[in-house]
């Protein structure tokens, strides 16, 4: 019986898709966590982004999209506090458009400044994550 013993998880770099090249575990794996506790903020993003998509808009800012999700949550919320990390917000944009495509011309992406770790799935990861295989992010 194993009981409360933990089992340290590594994660396969193979398995992060493309549109995530040049983010660093670190901000992926923290990126993973809150989507997961906090899934509303990506399907905001998307309903905002469709919404804007479909004024015939060609190209529009992901940050705006993300802070009209925060001012009507702070209005809808006032005894609440919106935090999402704004490193997250390049997170989304990927997001978005690895689910829909057609998104890919609508926001404009640039190089991520963050580096892969090359050591990263050598080491453990915290050991209550459970490996996810292709699912590192959504």
């Amino acid at each position: 019986m194993l009981g409360n013993m933990e089992k340290a998880v590594t994660i396969n770099t193979s398995d992060i898709p493309d549109i995530f090249a040049g983010y660093d575990h670190k901000t992926l794996l923290a990126f993973k966590a809150y989507h997961k506790e906090r899934p509303d903020i990506y399907k905001a993003f998307i309903a905002k982004t469709m919404e804007m998509k479909k004024t015939g808009r060609r190209h529009y800012s992901h940050w705006t999209i993300m802070n009209v999700i925060r001012w009507h949550y702070d209005l809808e919320h006032p005894e609440l506090t919106f935090k999402v990390n704004n490193n997250f917000f390049a997170c989304y944009v990927r997001l978005a458009i690895y689910h829909h495509p057609e998104l890919a011309d609508f926001f404009q992406l640039r190089k991520v400044s963050g580096v892969r770790d090359p050591n990263f799935e050598k080491r453990h990861l915290n050991p209550y994550e459970q490996n996810d295989g292709p699912n590192i992010i959504y």
